[in-house]
C-alpha cells in the first residue's frame, strides 16, 4: 500500500511540475523600434491587430500596407508590428502551441488604451515564434492595460 501511495505521489508531483512549466505565463521582452504614421487610416484594423514579422513574411507585410519597415537582423530578432494601438506587453505559455504550425505558440497581446487609427508601432523581440489568437482560430480580444510607470 505504501508503494502505491509513493508512486501516486511521484506521478502527482511530476504532473504538477510539468503543468506549471508549460502553463506559466512567459512575457516577451519587446524593444521599441519606432512608429510609422500613414496619411490615411488603417482600414479593417480595429486596434487589436498585431503580427510577427520574420525574414519570410516582412516584404509581403510592407507591400500590403505600403510601408517600409526599419532595418532588422532577422537572423537574431523578429519584429512585432501592432496597428492602431501601442503594445504594453505580449505573453505566451509554452503549452499554448498553435497546432497547425510546428513550434509556434499563441501570443496574447495587451495594448495601451489610446487608439491611433493611422499608426503602426514596431517592436523587436527575440526569435520566439508566435501567432495571434485570430490566426490560431480564436476570437481577438482587446486587452487594455496601462503602464504603472509614470
Amino acid at each position: 500500500m505504501l508503494v502505491v501511495y509513493i508512486i501516486a505521489s511521484v506521478i502527482y508531483i511530476a504532473w504538477s511540475l510539468i503543468n506549471k512549466f508549460y502553463n506559466s505565463e512567459q512575457q516577451i521582452k519587446l524593444e521599441t523600434v519606432g512608429t510609422i504614421t500613414r496619411a490615411v487610416e488603417l482600414e479593417r484594423l480595429p486596434g487589436t491587430f498585431w503580427d510577427q514579422l520574420t525574414k519570410d513574411n516582412f516584404r509581403g507585410f510592407e507591400a500590403q500596407y505600403s510601408i517600409v519597415l526599419p532595418a532588422n537582423d532577422y537572423g537574431k530578432y523578429y519584429l512585432i508590428v501592432s496597428a492602431g494601438r501601442a503594445l504594453h506587453r505580449i505573453t505566451y505559455t509554452r503549452g499554448s502551441k498553435y497546432t497547425n504550425q510546428t513550434g509556434v505558440s499563441i501570443g496574447y497581446a495587451f495594448f495601451k488604451g489610446e487608439y491611433s487609427p493611422r499608426t503602426f508601432y514596431i517592436y523587436r523581440m527575440n526569435k520566439i515564434r508566435l501567432c495571434d489568437e485570430e490566426a490560431a482560430g480564436y476570437p481577438s480580444i482587446l486587452r487594455i492595460e496601462e503602464s504603472l510607470e509614470k
